[in-house]
């Protein structure tokens, strides 16, 4: 039957296996962590490992979730689904915020024109991108102060920069 609930018996092999990717899972993270913290804080390659890092989590995370099915009775794990449901719904929830920063944060790496040395205006302040993270922007301010920027203010205001050398103008507005 096409329509026929799925099921997983798992035996002591499949937990074994399980346990192997969790193990191995935590140890490539680990490396990626330690590596990601040597490389220069305004590295790109430091941004896409950081974005590695994240998925491996959750692969990390689906792993531990399918090795407490596999120890739960039956009966138990048909509610799964319906916790993995919950669960997708909350983190969906949350990422609300964090998905319109990310998807600023494409917008700005595709159209290139806010990069590490651009100076932004906001009126009386002036400052110089040191990095464009997924989320914020961080800069220095001419006083040396350094602030975050959130990617969205970049995208949905209007925004001087300039090149390097403080010439052709636009308004960042916060």
């Amino acid at each position: 039957d096409a329509l026929a609930p799925m099921t997983w018996t798992p035996n002591n092999g499949d937990r074994v296996t399980l346990i192997g990717l969790l193990l191995a899972l935590l140890i490539v993270l680990r490396a990626l962590r330690s590596l990601r913290r040597r490389l220069d804080q305004t590295s790109s390659v430091r941004e896409y490992m950081g974005i590695v890092s994240a998925l491996i989590q959750g692969v990390a995370a689906l792993t531990t979730f399918l090795l407490v099915g596999s120890l739960l009775p039956q009966r138990v794990v048909a509610l799964m689904p319906w916790v993995l449901l919950a669960s997708a719904v909350s983190v969906g929830w949350a990422m609300r915020d964090i998905g319109a920063s990310l998807i600023s944060w494409v917008i700005l790496i595709t159209e290139g024109e806010i990069k590490p040395g651009v100076w932004l205006h906001n009126g009386a302040d002036t400052m110089q991108v040191l990095r464009v993270g997924p989320r914020m922007t961080a800069t220095r301010h001419i006083d040396g102060r350094q602030s975050l920027i959130p990617n969205q203010h970049l995208v949905q205001q209007t925004t001087t920069f300039e090149p390097s050398d403080l010439a052709n103008s636009r308004t960042f507005s916060t």
